[in-house]
């Protein structure tokens, strides 16, 4: 079993494609941050088009962990355990 990732449409083009990535930690158990840190060494520029300059995810970007907004857990140190499903969600500007 692994950590998912989801990836919006929006983004696919720093995952080859791909709608979903897999992270499997040694050990079982991995931080937010350090997730998307070993991402980015098979897909570059997806952390860069993820968080800002200062850790943050981008405004138009909003993070969920099982369903659960990162911000109101423990940020990037929100721990990640196997069976974890991480998604990166858009978000939707009407005019």
């Amino acid at each position: 079993m692994s950590i998912k990732l989801k990836i919006p449409l929006q983004l696919q083009k720093y995952s080859c494609d791909k709608a979903e990535l897999c992270c499997s930690p040694a050990g079982g158990k991995i931080s937010l941050k350090h997730l998307f840190e070993t991402i980015e060494k098979e897909h570059p520029g997806l952390k860069k088009a993820v968080f800002g300059r200062d850790g943050k995810p981008l405004r138009f970007l909003s993070i969920f962990v099982n369903g659960k907004d990162y911000r109101n857990l423990k940020g990037g140190f929100t721990e990640l355990v196997e069976g974890d499903i991480v998604t990166v969600t858009t978000a939707i500007v009407e005019e």
